[in-house]
């Protein structure tokens, strides 16, 4: 999809998330889904973009990074965002602030 529509922001955003959390590990590339996710936020500065690159940066080991990420979508959440995301942006940074990726590839 990416090669026929590169230029498109919602896949590139669906393909970072994926890099970053795929249950199958041998799937995941952190990096990529960091310039993926990047590019996504430069455009669109959100909290689930934001979020995404906090998942980036778990899936590589870089903690202090995820958490500036999640951090940084909690703080973007503030306004207008529905209750599930804040309790879901507060469980996952508390998870990188104990070294552990997301919740959602928890083993």
């Amino acid at each position: 999809a990416r090669q026929v529509l590169p230029e498109s922001m919602l896949l590139a955003h669906a393909l970072a998330r994926l890099l970053a959390i795929c249950p199958d590990a041998d799937q995941r590339d952190g990096l990529r889904a960091i310039d993926l996710a990047t590019a996504v936020f430069q455009t669109r500065k959100s909290a689930e973009h934001a979020e995404t690159l906090a998942m980036a940066y778990a899936e590589i080991g870089d903690y202090e990074k995820a958490k500036h990420w999640q951090i940084e979508a909690i703080n973007l959440a503030k306004t207008s965002s529905p209750p599930e995301l804040h309790t879901r942006l507060q469980y996952n940074l508390k998870r990188y602030e104990n070294g552990q990726p997301p919740a959602s590839v928890a083993q």
